[in-house]
C-alpha cells in the first residue's frame, strides 16, 4: 500500500513539475514580447529628437 501512496505522490510531483515548467516558458515569452515592445517603442523616440536636433542645427560633430 505504502509504494502505491508514494507512485501516486511522484506521478502527482511530476505533473506540477510540468505545469511549472510551462508557466515559465509563457512568462519568459512574455517577457521577451515586452521587451521586444519597450526596443520598438524606444528606437523611434531615439530617431525622433536626433532627427529635431539636426534639423535645428544642435547636433555636434564628434
Amino acid at each position: 500500500m505504502r509504494v502505491e501512496e508514494l507512485e501516486a505522490e511522484l506521478e502527482r510531483v511530476r505533473v506540477d513539475l510540468v505545469d511549472a515548467g510551462e508557466v515559465l516558458r509563457q512568462r519568459a515569452i512574455g517577457l521577451e514580447q515586452y521587451l521586444e515592445a519597450l526596443a520598438e517603442e524606444e528606437q523611434p523616440a531615439e530617431m525622433a529628437v536626433g532627427g529635431v536636433a539636426e534639423e535645428a542645427g544642435q547636433v555636434h560633430a564628434a
